[in-house]
């Protein structure tokens, strides 16, 4: 199957200790998570992302179909539960599998589009 590499890095990145923290919001500049009590959550939500992508994989899917999946994921995100930072974060970590990986600019390219008409929470 033509994305066993793929489904490999995923599983991989799943088994490592996936969090999220100061360091990932600009911690190195001195930043701070901004809701600290949510960290496990938005670990939750991107591990159930990379997990939903993973088996999607394992169909082996052609490029629409893949790009109607990432596209589909991408849009049943409720940002409004998130702040922009976290919504930013969790998007950018989700997109390194398809941007990186597979060459699939879906997830990038739509959330440049609408990053702007996105609704988060206050």
């Amino acid at each position: 199957m033509r994305y066993d590499p793929i489904i490999k890095k995923i599983e991989s990145k799943l088994e490592s200790s996936i969090h999220f923290s100061d360091y990932d919001f600009g911690g190195r500049d001195g930043q701070k998570c901004p809701r600290p009590d949510k960290t496990e959550w938005l670990t939750e939500q991107f591990i159930t992302l990379m997990n939903k992508l993973k088996d999607f994989l394992k169909n082996d899917p052609d490029q629409n179909l893949l790009n109607e999946f990432l596209l589909s994921e991408i849009k049943n995100i409720d940002s409004s539960v998130f702040l922009k930072e976290e919504f930013e974060l969790l998007i950018w970590k989700y997109m390194e599998i398809p941007f990186f990986l597979l060459g699939n600019r879906t997830v990038y390219d739509y959330f440049e589009k609408n990053k702007s008409l996105l609704k988060y929470y206050d």
